[in-house]
């Protein structure tokens, strides 16, 4: 069920910075280490995305 609704919401993620060059290549140059320019923008921003809603799950901040 949960690499369901992740999949999803990579589709979802991908399909927005495709539509929305501009916000992806901006977040995409977000960060301290310089952004490698043979990635491409949209790929970068999708998989940030996907990154943040993972770590910030209670399952990857807390200890039970």
């Amino acid at each position: 069920a949960e690499s369901s609704i992740l999949l999803d919401n990579l589709k979802h993620q991908r399909s927005a910075f495709n539509r929305a060059p501009q916000a992806a290549a901006k977040l995409a140059a977000t960060g301290d280490t310089p952004r490698r320019p043979d990635l491409d923008d949209s790929a970068v921003a999708t998989w940030t995305t996907l990154s943040s809603l993972l770590l910030n799950l209670d399952e990857a901040i807390s200890r039970e």
